[in-house]
């Protein structure tokens, strides 16, 4: 993982510890061989390839379970807050209860 990207992902963890949420935009590619970060995109937006495929909203449900994952102990909840049926999407990371 770049600098870039644990720079962002420690902002966001920041985020979840000061205010209970942040906010996160990604790219996503569904049906690739492993879920991961794969880049960061010039405006903060990251990569990531999902394994699920995009059918069914598993790829959506994999995406909120990877996100969750990020911040252990941190994060309780990912919602997408618009961008469900495409690549590019925000989400909504909350902070455990």
């Amino acid at each position: 993982m770049t600098l870039e990207i644990t720079q962002l992902l420690d902002r966001c963890g920041q985020e979840l510890k000061t205010k209970g949420k942040c906010y996160l935009a990604c790219k996503v590619q569904p049906g690739a061989n492993h879920t991961e970060i794969v880049g960061l995109l010039a405006d903060d937006t990251l990569k990531i390839n999902l394994a699920a495929q995009a059918q069914n909203n598993k790829a959506n449900l994999e995406l909120s379970k990877f996100c969750v994952q990020l911040w252990p102990g941190l994060a309780g909840e990912c919602k997408i807050i618009s961008g469900a049926a495409d690549r590019r999407k925000l989400l909504k990371i909350t902070a455990l209860q």
